[in-house]
């Protein structure tokens, strides 16, 4: 089994799922997905276990997979700042 396999079945994180999020939306601001289209696969992102299953929610859109991002999305990172956590245990989040 190759890697890229390998991965496709590994269990999806809340910031992979946040990710699809962005993309799917960006997509029907676009004109890419009809409104329709987009509740639906919503429905199936909060749904989806692996990245096989939220990049096949994407497949059809340009661009790179949402499940290989290199850094946390906005999303993310924001509620993470919110709460007063980052990635690191033990570290609070900065205050403002």
């Amino acid at each position: 089994m190759t890697d890229a396999a390998a991965q496709h079945r590994l269990r999806a994180a809340d910031a992979d799922r946040d990710a699809t999020v962005d993309r799917l939306g960006a997509a029907m601001s676009e004109g890419r997905l009809r409104p329709d289209e987009y509740e639906e696969r919503l429905e199936r992102v909060f749904a989806a276990i692996t990245y096989a299953e939220l990049d096949r929610l994407v497949a059809d859109l340009p661009g790179p997979p949402p499940t290989t991002p290199l850094t946390e999305p906005a999303t993310v990172r924001r509620r993470r700042a919110a709460a007063g956590r980052s990635r690191q245990p033990g570290v609070k989040g900065r205050s403002v």
